[in-house]
């Protein structure tokens, strides 16, 4: 039970002693209920907002602000399997993750929506986080310290295919 709200941390740290950190962040209003004195865990509510986050430390400095890298549509319970590595650049920080939604069966359109996209439903009919499995493969890249993020492209990989290349004996 994480009381920070944040979990499942991916770190590298630049060729500027920058720290980048890629998790997956709780929403704001359910780490205030955590920290509470009186706090007790009674189950989870309809908005948990587990989006994938980034932050920064550059070196002598403090964290910087969460900054949303995706947001699922599902907004209940779900895991991201994410990856963040540092470019042979030392500089451009690439982020791939995959996205699993969780206890979808907890509400009957957005199983019927789920089952309908990914068909996953049992040989019953029914649909269980038995067979859910991660989805949605994405990359997405920053060429500038983290400041900005976008999804990446071929150009992006060749990009540092080429630096390769050229440190290559």
């Amino acid at each position: 039970w994480s009381r920070n709200g944040l979990t499942y941390p991916s770190f590298v740290i630049d060729r500027q002693d920058t720290c980048h950190l890629v998790c997956r962040g709780r929403s704001r209003d359910l780490m205030l209920s955590d920290r509470a004195p009186a706090h007790e865990r009674k189950g989870y509510g309809p908005m948990l907002d587990y989006a994938l986050i980034y932050l920064q430390r550059p070196a002598g400095k403090t964290w910087s602000r969460r900054r949303d890298l995706a947001i699922p549509q599902w907004r209940n319970y779900s895991n991201w399997y994410h990856k963040l590595t540092i470019a042979p650049d030392g500089m451009t920080l690439f982020a791939t993750y995959y996205y699993l939604a969780l206890r979808v069966e907890n509400d009957p359109a957005w199983t019927a929506a789920y089952v309908k996209r990914w068909g996953r439903e049992l040989p019953d009919g029914r649909y269980t986080d038995d067979n859910a499995t991660a989805h949605d493969p994405t990359t997405v890249v920053s060429s500038n310290g983290g400041q900005r993020w976008r999804i990446a492209t071929s150009v992006d990989l060749h990009a540092q295919e080429k630096i390769i290349n050229e440190d290559a004996p």
